[in-house]
């Protein structure tokens, strides 16, 4: 068999498994982008908040003394 009947074969299988119908977009009204831009900035500040907890952690720890290689 050829490529192409192997293709179309795979593409009815594969058409199959979508079930439903895509859903239509949200509209971009203005809580919308007020409600992306909150999100992204909490995800900037929870980034933040560990990227300084941990730094903290690691210094108060004083990690950076030993080598990750030591296994005893």
């Amino acid at each position: 068999m050829s490529s192409t009947t192997w293709r179309k074969r795979l593409a009815i299988w594969w058409n199959r498994l979508y079930l439903y119908p895509p859903p239509e977009p949200m509209p971009r009204t203005r809580s919308f982008w007020i409600a992306s831009g909150l999100v992204g900035v909490l995800a900037i500040a929870f980034s933040t908040l560990f990227i300084f907890f941990l730094t903290r952690q690691h210094d108060a720890f004083m990690t950076h003394g030993e080598d990750l290689g030591i296994m005893d």
